[in-house]
């Protein structure tokens, strides 16, 4: 009688407890780093593979992954590893598999199990021609701007490197040695979702270090002097235009982070890929300003500013506060670096077109 009486007294406590410890399993984080260990790894002779134990990735079919490097372990055995990553669910914990490398000790992935805007694409029942899988779905049809990035989810054949493009009216898949696809691909793609914050980022001239040819540091204010951001990414290239066939990593290092090539080659110039950042990971930032739809950071800004958009940017052009126009370039992305790092200290006035129209951008110079 004395436990009943304990019990209701204390009710609404063990029932606050209750609620806290149901709500926990379902407040598990949807992008974390996964380390293959000696406990977990698995090999059968043929394929090598990594198990994940991460409460949210429990019985999940539709996992992102992609490489994390760490400054400390370049040169290593796991770090000399390039086949392209691919993840297999056939019950139990789910698989991050080699399709014929092997899986070492202590190399990192990063994983993202999205809740929302995903699909499974099968090259045995999509359409196929050649070394194109097109992913024909009306979530993604006729939608130019959805960034969408992807893994592939049971790869058996020929290790292979893809990438993601838009044309035609849809969005494709294919193989960048340009190799026919292949029978038994799957491919897990996301095309959103209310947790990331999506970009694009272009390697260019300004972006790859001169000393570090196969680094190319991704401009984004919520990325820098933050090692604990989290973010997944996949090849966004167009068909024939960069054939690369490369993997990519990326790391953390000196306060920024960067993509780079897994043999540490030379990054491909004007490469694109799509990046899928975990808000939950990211700092907030004063130095984002975000005018007429156009982001401008840093701003102020002391070398390289840049400009982003939903719309193509056409023109770029920076006047001082006189009216005298100082610099002007043409351009056809999303995304533009400027190098401002010869300007005076001091306030100018930056044009920036778009589809909609000219925008009108005040910089501050430090």
């Amino acid at each position: 009688m004395k436990t009943f009486a304990f019990f209701k007294k204390n009710r609404f406590i063990f029932f606050l407890s209750f609620l806290m410890g149901f709500s926990s399993v379902f407040a598990q984080d949807k992008m974390f780093i996964h380390t293959a260990t000696f406990d977990n790894i698995r090999s059968d002779g043929t394929f090598s593979w990594t198990l994940i134990s991460h409460p949210s990735a429990t019985n999940k079919d539709n996992l992102i992954v992609s490489y994390l490097r760490e400054t400390s372990t370049i040169g290593s055995d796991g770090d000399r590893v390039t086949d392209p990553v691919n993840v297999r669910y056939v019950g139990g914990p789910v698989r991050i598999m080699l399709p014929f490398g092997k899986m070492f000790n202590g190399m990192k992935f990063i994983v993202y199990v999205p809740s929302s805007h995903y699909k499974r694409f099968d090259s045995n029942y999509f359409p196929v021609e050649g070394g194109l899988l097109t992913l024909d779905h009306p979530d993604l049809n006729g939608k130019p701007n959805l960034q969408p990035i992807f893994t592939p989810a049971f790869q058996l054949s020929i290790p292979r490197a893809f990438g993601i493009y838009y044309n035609n009216n849809v969005w494709k898949i294919f193989t960048q040695n340009n190799a026919g696809m292949g029978s038994n691909q799957h491919f897990n793609v996301v095309y959103g979702g209310d947790d990331v914050e999506i970009m694009r980022h272009t390697a260019t001239a300004a972006s790859i270090l001169p000393a570090k040819n196969s680094y190319s540091y991704i401009y984004h204010p919520k990325l820098d002097n933050n090692p604990n951001a989290l973010f997944v990414f996949s090849p966004a290239i167009k068909y024939n235009h960069i054939q690369t066939e490369k993997q990519f990593k990326v790391q953390y290092e000196s306060g920024k982070w960067y993509m780079t090539t897994a043999h540490m080659s030379p990054m491909p110039m004007n490469l694109e890929l799509n990046i899928y950042m975990y808000k939950k990971s990211l700092l907030a930032t004063q130095e984002v300003s975000n005018q007429n739809g156009v982001q401008t950071y840093p701003n102020p800004v002391k070398d390289v500013v840049h400009f982003a958009s939903a719309q193509t940017i056409s023109k770029i052009e920076i006047y001082d506060l006189s009216g005298k126009l100082l610099q002007r370039s043409n351009h056809h992305e999303k995304s533009v670096s400027v190098n401002v790092s010869a300007f005076s200290a001091g306030n100018y006035m930056v044009k920036v077109t778009i589809k909609d129209g000219i925008n009108s951008i005040k910089l501050i110079k430090k």
